[in-house]
């Protein structure tokens, strides 16, 4: 069960490192989300398109799970068990 708070949200302490780690992959992410988007634009979808999203949403899912290692919990303490819950499903949703 959780232990919900009413104080202010925490900050997470990223070490610069992980930092520019995290900002590489989301500049990637990124790319990848502008390319796809650039296909269908111009009405050029292929296999490759559904392999860059694959690829952006393995990024996404990564990035989501090293926050949590970093401790994104923490600043998440005022949501109540059922936002939590619809976060965590809608981060990690397979279809």
């Amino acid at each position: 069960m959780f232990n919900v708070s009413k104080k202010a949200p925490a900050h997470i302490t990223i070490e610069d490192q992980e930092r520019a780690k995290l900002v590489q992959s989301l500049s990637r992410i990124m790319g990848q989300l502008q390319n796809i988007k650039n296909e269908i634009d111009c009405n050029d979808a292929c296999s490759e398109t559904f392999t860059q999203l694959l690829a952006a949403r393995g990024g996404i899912n990564k990035i989501a799970t090293d926050l949590v290692g970093f401790g994104i919990l923490d600043c998440m303490q005022n949501k109540s068990k059922t936002e939590l819950q619809a976060m965590i499903q809608n981060i990690f949703k397979v279809s």
